[in-house]
């Protein structure tokens, strides 16, 4: 336990320290190159620069910093093979009705009215942070989606799965408590983004995605269930703006009623986890320290 909360100390210290380093850095590398950050193109520079220095950095500085092989520790020495790609395309597929369900519901809760005030306010903020991703979204040549793809998507995906899962999940993981490690990830992986309205889909995300790596023992394999769903905003947006106007963010919601569309993909999904997840995904229970060459 002893040497499990020092690894955790070593991680969240790194982390910490390059927070402040961003803080203090951004503002610098803004003014220096006149970025404006209400344009995408200073959106764009914004977000690679913070996934650098918030996300890559920390992990791999933590990964040499607790083990003698950092790149097998972070899960990026195991090739993932085809089918766990292709159960976490199919588990996608299968839960996205019960998944917007819960994005809707999250999104429509309402505070008390003594806390109406914290509800505004925290509205506002959200809204801020949608028209945000309103502005680097909003493009309709290809070359301009592609980009998308790779910063919005797949650096984003690859930036917080190095970190969350690659650093911090394999530093909390041990035989006994790796469901504990996973959810207690998830939930910080979630309150990161600072958007509680969308915060329980997020916390499931987060958990697929631990319980992908500890399954698989491979990074790649949650980067890619990470990219997949961000691709699936980046692509949607982009074919709005050329007119094909598809509402794959309410695929399945029932927004009065029984939804039955997002209990028959919640059965699914478990059935399709219960009996195919072993197949698709050759699931063990971890053993200590396997995957992440402490």
């Amino acid at each position: 336990m002893k040497g499990l909360l020092n690894r955790l100390l070593v991680v969240a210290g790194i982390f910490l320290l390059f927070f402040v380093i961003l803080a203090i850095s951004l503002p610098l590398l803004v003014q220096t190159f006149g970025i404006d950050l209400k344009t995408r193109s200073g959106m764009l520079v914004s977000s690679v620069y913070q996934a650098v220095i918030l996300f890559i950095l920390p992990a791999i500085l933590s990964s040499y910093a607790i083990s003698r092989r950092p790149f097998q520790y972070l899960g990026l020495t195991r090739a993932p093979g085809w089918l766990p790609i292709i159960g976490t395309i199919f588990a996608y597929l299968i839960a996205l009705p019960a998944l917007n369900q819960i994005v809707y519901w999250n999104a429509n809760i309402s505070f008390p009215a003594q806390f109406e005030l914290w509800e505004q306010t925290l509205r506002s903020l959200e809204e801020s942070a949608q028209a945000t991703a309103a502005t680097m979204l909003a493009v309709s040549s290809l070359p301009a989606m592609l980009l998308n793809l790779a910063v919005v998507a797949l650096l984003t995906a690859f930036a917080e799965e190095l970190f969350f899962r690659g650093a911090l999940q394999n530093t909390a993981a041990s035989t006994r408590y790796y469901h504990t490690a996973i959810w207690v990830v998830a939930f910080f992986f979630s309150a990161f983004h600072f958007q509680i309205f969308g915060f329980v889909p997020r916390l499931i995300l987060g958990a697929w995605f631990g319980y992908l790596l500890v399954w698989t023992r491979s990074l790649y394999v949650p980067i890619f269930a990470h990219f997949l769903n961000n691709g699936v905003v980046v692509v949607c947006a982009w074919l709005a703006q050329n007119g094909v106007n598809y509402d794959f963010d309410n695929f399945g919601v029932v927004k009065t009623g029984f939804p039955m569309p997002a209990f028959i993909s919640a059965v699914a999904t478990v059935v399709f986890l219960v009996y195919f997840a072993n197949y698709f995904f050759h699931r063990q229970s971890p053993r200590q320290h396997e995957f992440s060459g402490v």
